[in-house]
């Protein structure tokens, strides 16, 4: 039996958001992960305006369980800012060899 690859789940979480918007997010992120052949793993989510901590969590989930994918509702969800944006996607990079794969551009397509 082949294994699918793994992927988690990322994404920052509003103060505004309603609990039902936020399950369809969750539930499109997996779906998602699940259309690209993955096996989706669970999703890590940042309550903290400006915080990492869930993002520096999710990085060392991937490097314990040699995953390389992460699924985001949209890019604004790794940052808002172009410039912190790339620098994360480079750490994610460097540090756990992963790729982020966003819903949102996937629409577009």
């Amino acid at each position: 039996m082949t294994m699918k690859p793994l992927a988690y789940g990322f994404m920052r979480v509003p103060c505004n958001v309603t609990d039902e918007r936020l399950t369809h997010m969750e539930r499109r992120v997996q779906e998602y992960a699940e259309k690209l052949g993955f096996e989706y793993a669970t999703i890590f989510q940042e309550w903290n305006s400006g915080s990492l901590e869930a993002w520096d969590d999710l990085i060392h989930e991937l490097q314990r369980a040699d995953a390389h994918h992460v699924i985001v509702p949209s890019m604004n969800h790794v940052a808002r800012n172009g410039i912190l944006r790339t620098n994360l996607m480079i750490r994610l990079e460097d540090d756990a060899k992963a790729i982020v794969h966003s819903l949102k551009e996937a629409e577009r397509d």
